[in-house]
């Protein structure tokens, strides 16, 4: 699989996307829009990363009564990050600017997931 290439196509669907990246088999693969300053050093992502793997977790321990999780999403004053499972053992994390319309970006960002997972 062309991580690097689904990283790009995810990004291509908005200006308003920030970063992506794609953490899948203990892997990680980033993805910055050209213009975007990170807000995180390399240290601080890969916290984020942890953690968002533990929130997921617990999300997924409560799926027997509530469903499958679908995607979550965070919004903090300067991004909306968003999470979303990847096959088995991944997630995708999605930074947005808040100019962003979130609810049509998840939608399109898990139409362009499905199709690297066919």
């Amino acid at each position: 699989m062309d991580y690097t290439k689904l990283g790009e196509d995810i990004a291509k669907i908005s200006q308003n996307i920030r970063f992506v990246e794609i953490y899948h088999n203990g892997r990680k693969y980033r993805h910055f829009r050209d213009n975007a300053v990170p807000l995180l050093d390399e240290d601080e992502t890969n916290q984020s990363i942890n953690d968002a793997l533990q929130r997921w977790k617990g999300r997924m321990a409560l799926s027997d009564k509530l469903g499958k999780p679908i995607f979550a999403m965070a919004e903090y004053e300067k991004v909306k990050r968003i999470t979303i499972p990847f096959n088995q053992k991944g997630l995708i994390l999605v930074s947005i600017d808040h100019e962003g319309f979130h609810e049509v970006l998840i939608r399109e960002i898990i139409e362009v997931t499905n199709l690297y997972l066919k």
